[in-house]
């Protein structure tokens, strides 16, 4: 009797690497470890519901359109942080290092066709012949959310849209980050420029992606257009009066800025702070609890500040610190 095939889940890992031509799959050149990673074909079915004189609704079926969706979860890692940003906001400039230490600036690309690069995610699960992953190219984010909390880790989720899966062009070998996680409590707010009293907060980036499908002769779609970019987010803070619920009723605009900081020094700074000059409270109920404290939703709005090179308007700006020469 042959021995039974096993794949372990835990020898699994994905890898990231931006496109040089979007559409066109390339090898990873990051690997990183996950708490989440599954990713999901859609061949697009086609069903064949014609009468052909008989009790049955269905007869045939053809493939259709593919797409494919990944939901991503890890924790906050400083070198894969930059991929998710530049792909959901496409603009970026990156500074001298200080200490090879590089400051990569994001914001929303505003000129010439807006659409941010794209990304091939490829997943090693040792199942696919011979090279053992399969490429999910043209990938794209829905959305990217950052969170964190004094007694966690501040971790990363995002959702993706790509073409259709295809086996690897070659089999990847493991090399994963070398990044190290950070803890929630070294994360700071600040709420028109003073300290917030903060428990736990999230911000996401979301994006609009609108698939092209085309009467070419190929599955997947001409493009995955990006569209309209929002930022939203959540704040729970102990209150120290009433002013979250002021500032929500009388739809106050204040700077709220969000930083990660590993509390590393010269070579060994890891750092993202998330600057939004122009957030708004949506709520802020109260929480009954000892101690009291509210739950503030909040929106970024567009605001000529945190812009980059292309102009325009942008919700946020992000200045990733990390030791990255170039995304």
């Amino acid at each position: 009797m042959p021995s039974p095939v096993v794949f372990p889940a835990e020898l699994t890992f994905p890898g990231i690497a931006k496109e040089t031509s979007n559409g066109t799959a390339v090898a990873p050149t990051l690997f990183f470890p996950f708490t989440k990673f599954d990713p999901v074909d859609d061949n697009g079915l086609l069903i064949d519901d014609a009468n052909y004189g008989s009790m049955t609704a269905e007869n045939g079926a053809v493939s259709g359109k593919r797409s494919a969706a990944i939901d991503q979860e890890t924790y906050f890692l400083p070198d894969l942080a930059g991929h998710l940003l530049y792909n959901i906001l496409g603009g970026y400039a990156v500074s001298a290092a200080v200490s090879g230490v590089f400051p990569h600036t994001f914001t929303l690309l505003n000129s010439g066709d807006g659409q941010p690069p794209a990304h091939t995610l490829t997943d090693r699960q040792g199942i696919t012949a011979t090279v053992g992953a399969r490429a999910y190219a043209y990938g794209c984010l829905s959305e990217v959310t950052f969170s964190g909390n004094a007694t966690g880790l501040v971790t990363m989720g995002c959702k993706w849209m790509t073409y259709g899966s295809a086996p690897a062009a070659s089999a990847p070998t493991l090399a994963t980050t070398t990044e190290t996680v950070i803890p929630g409590w070294r994360s700071s707010v600040t709420v028109a420029a003073a300290a917030a009293k903060v428990r736990d907060w999230s911000y996401t980036i979301a994006r609009v992606l609108t698939p092209d499908p085309l009467a070419d002769g190929t599955q997947n779609p001409n493009s995955i257009a990006r569209g309209d970019c929002t930022v939203s987010g959540k704040l729970t803070v102990a209150a120290q009066s009433e002013q979250p619920l002021l500032d929500m009723l009388a739809g106050t605009q204040q700077a709220t800025v969000i930083t990660i900081d590993n509390g590393g020094a010269a070579a060994a700074v890891r750092k993202l702070t998330a600057t939004m000059t122009k957030a708004v409270y949506a709520g802020a109920p109260m929480i009954r609890q000892t101690p009291i404290g509210y739950s503030i939703d909040f929106k970024a709005l567009g605001n000529t500040t945190d812009v980059g090179a292309s102009g325009g308007r942008a919700p946020i700006s992000l200045l990733l610190n990390n030791a990255v020469t170039t995304y």
